[in-house]
């Protein structure tokens, strides 16, 4: 963003707009998100269900993008011109990103838990490009943190003081009670 945003002669504040709307638009409907995980587990809702209920957010979300931001960007003929490498520039991306898409795909359509999509997109990736198991270790060993972990453990033993509590049952009839709708629940737990 720094560097395109520089070259465009952005402002601090649109370049800040541009990193904030990239980085954010698809968090409502990202299945590895942790906040759509922890809203489904929570409510005890289906990923594809939430996911379902937020896309009219991220479709919202992209297109003040599009109206507020993409306007104060001018293209220069030659870069609205040339699309020379359109088509490899995408397929590098599908390269890029297809490990993340499997695993996706696997939860939401096939129904294969999140846990054993995300273990075999890892293992799938891997093997296609030919990572050495050195290096995959190597890989959990400096991103797989404590604190992560710990993360991951709170959520669930909060999941379960939850349910053993009975919360589960008393929040979304308190919920439905006072009138508010499932829906904007699960648009503003990840939040």
């Amino acid at each position: 963003i720094e560097e395109v945003g520089s070259r465009k002669n952005l402002s601090p504040e649109i370049k800040a707009s541009f990193n904030h709307w990239f980085r954010h638009i698809m968090e409502f409907v990202f299945p590895l998100y942790q906040g759509v995980i922890i809203a489904s587990v929570i409510l005890q809702v289906p990923l594809s269900k939430i996911i379902l209920a937020q896309v009219p957010m991220s479709l919202t979300m992209l297109g003040a993008g599009i109206f507020f931001l993409w306007r104060k960007v001018k293209l220069e003929k030659e870069e609205s011109k040339s699309q020379k490498n359109t088509v490899e520039n995408l397929l590098l991306f599908l390269k890029s990103i297809w490990g993340i898409l499997l695993a996706v795909v696997l939860n939401l359509f096939s129904g294969i838990d999140l846990l054993w999509a995300l273990l075999l997109s890892v293992v799938l990736f891997a093997i296609v490009n030919m990572v050495r198991p050195a290096s995959l270790l190597k890989i959990i060993r400096e991103n797989v943190t404590l604190e992560i972990i710990m993360l991951i453990l709170g959520i669930m033993i909060f999941k379960k003081i939850i349910e053993v509590s009975g919360a589960v049952t008393v929040i979304p009839q308190t919920l439905s009670a006072w009138g508010i709708s499932t829906i904007l629940v699960i648009c503003l737990v990840p939040f």
